[in-house]
């Protein structure tokens, strides 16, 4: 339990870190904290037009972000599990550079680490793999370590995917990523 606590602090604390999900490692930070993204786009920086995925441990931790209540039914068809809908975002929702083209990707996850972790933080948090841009994520703690050394590194095991989860669009069920 400690460790996950310090990994809540940290998030609380605008900082960035590690975990482990269902495939890869992941980097990720508070989702309405605009210097905890900065700082992240700052650890990973990306090609401009990419989102991040927000991850959570129950559906109404997305409820600021999209309406959970007419998306329901369709999302947990694949949830909770290591599915990542691509979904439209909620009107006056805050998605401080997450939404791209008026969406956000969402995941409900039933991986333990981020099952417990989102449950701690009470809320959702911000996800990508732990990579530079245009390399291979991390499949070890080792990885991450040597790519961010300075990052809080919650312990935990991956998934057993191969690979980062599939995205799929909500409404038309295409795929972006399989």
């Amino acid at each position: 339990m400690p460790r996950f606590q310090q990994a809540v602090d940290a998030l609380k604390a605008g900082e960035c870190i590690a975990y482990p999900t269902e495939g890869v490692w992941g980097l990720g930070c508070d989702p309405k904290n605009k210097q905890a993204l900065i700082e992240l786009n700052k650890l990973k920086p990306r090609k401009d037009g990419k989102g991040y995925i927000l991850l959570a441990s129950s559906l109404n931790q997305f409820e600021d972000f999209i309406d959970t209540k007419v998306n329901r039914k369709k999302l947990m068809t694949k949830w909770p599990g290591p599915h990542t809908w691509i979904v439209e975002v909620k009107n006056g929702a805050k998605a401080q550079n997450l939404a791209i083209q008026n969406t956000i990707a969402l995941r409900l996850s039933n991986h333990e680490p981020i099952e417990r972790l989102c449950s701690l933080f009470n809320g959702p948090i911000v996800s990508t793999s732990a990579n530079q841009e245009g390399k291979e994520p991390a499949m070890t703690k080792e990885e991450v370590k040597k790519n961010f050394p300075d990052i809080f590194i919650l312990e935990g095991h991956l998934g057993g995917l191969s690979k980062p989860t599939p995205l799929q669009y909500l409404d038309s069920e295409e795929w972006a990523r399989r």
